[in-house]
């Protein structure tokens, strides 16, 4: 007795999924890919900047306008030189400890 048509085409389609297993795996999947992965290290990432958004009276941004032409980076070049130099870490003294 004949195999009905649904039966051959499974047949079929076990054939073809064994074929496909036995292949050999292409070297830009499996362990070759992590080896050239590993092998080129990723540089550090630089800090992205930030955008703020400040309020300033009409006489200080003329100022920092000024400040900014002589400035190699310009505006964000003052800012961050005046925010450094605010927040530049300073001693601070230990505080008393509470007698007993």
């Amino acid at each position: 007795m004949s195999m009905k048509k649904t039966d051959r085409y499974k047949a079929l389609a076990k054939k073809v999924g064994g074929q496909q297993k036995a292949e050999r795996t292409p070297e830009r999947f499996g362990k070759a890919a992590k080896a050239v992965a590993v092998e080129e290290p990723k540089a550090p990432a630089a800090p992205k900047p930030v955008q703020i958004t400040l309020r300033l009276s009409p006489a200080l941004v003329a100022q920092l306008r000024e400040q900014a032409l002589s400035h190699d980076e310009g505006i964000s070049g003052v800012v961050t030189d005046a925010l450094q130099k605010h927040f530049k870490p300073t001693r601070t003294r230990k505080k008393a400890e509470p007698e007993a």
